[in-house]
């Protein structure tokens, strides 16, 4: 899932799993209502072990790359048979900026209409567009970030195993990625996107290289300057309409404002 400019992201949750947060499961086209309500079972096996609160509705998240194709009759039914779940339908573009307990994605495989999207843009369009990323289906990549980071439980990718979508090959291989792909003595310099969908970019310099410490834990971060900003709050622009905002207590966005509670920039 790497861009090879860019470092491996790490994501510290305030949510601790001893389990893996991602499941991908292996499922025929004509079989996908069957493999949602697999996923939604083994949901609730989960929440029955962490003892949900049953006046509660679990919400979850069915996040697709195009528009629904799907009738609202065969999502009626599975409702029906899942009543203690808040059920929504959303495509990866609609789906930023909101978060479900779960998330199922689906439509994970090869092909023109999969997830990458192999269609190709107009040649005329392309004249008015801004020049694309160099790196193959940057635009889809950080598309798909948005969809499986959508939960904050755990996410159910579904694909074909008989046509996967690269992303998901790229996933189930991506552990034998080391840092040491990104950085060298002679190479001392990447660029590091965070938050895909609002496109934090970073250029992060290589210092040193030191033998690591028995016992410790890393990545470990050992200084920094100004606090993060919030999740979704609009990108680089956004973020400056937020301090202009936490400045002015009386500004006339403050009320509509979202990520700014108890921020202090310095």
């Amino acid at each position: 899932m790497k861009n090879k400019d860019q470092l491996t992201k790490s994501i510290i949750s305030s949510l601790k799993r001893d389990a893996p947060a991602v499941t991908i499961g292996w499922v025929g086209k004509e079989n996908l209502t069957s493999a949602i309500e697999a996923c939604l079972k083994d949901i609730e096996a989960k929440e029955a072990l962490l003892k949900h609160d049953d006046e509660k509705k679990i919400r979850v998240y069915i996040i697709g790359r195009y528009r629904n194709r799907r009738s609202q009759e065969e999502y009626s039914d599975i409702r029906a048979k899942f009543p203690k779940f808040d059920i929504e339908y959303f495509t990866a573009h609609k789906s930023k900026g909101i978060e479900a307990d779960y998330a199922i994605v689906f439509n994970l495989i090869s092909g023109k209409y999969g997830f990458p999207c192999l269609i190709e843009d107009d040649p005329i369009l392309s004249l008015v567009l801004a020049e694309k990323d160099s790196f193959p289906n940057a635009e889809e990549r950080r598309l798909f970030y948005v969809a499986i980071t959508r939960a904050r439980k755990h996410v159910y990718l579904l694909s074909e195993e008989s046509r996967p979508s690269s992303f998901v090959d790229e996933l189930i291989n991506e552990k034998k990625v080391k840092i040491a792909k990104y950085y060298s003595l002679s190479n001392k310099k990447a660029n590091y996107e965070y938050d895909f969908g609002d496109g934090w970019e970073h250029e992060v310099l290589l210092e040193n290289i030191l033998p690591a410490v028995a016992n410790t834990q890393y990545p470990k971060c050992i200084a920094g300057k100004r606090a993060c900003p919030p999740e979704d709050c609009g990108g680089v622009g956004g973020y400056e309409d937020l301090l202009e905002i936490i400045a002015n207590p009386t500004h006339e966005g403050a009320h509509g404002m979202v990520g700014g509670d108890g921020l202090c920039p310095q």
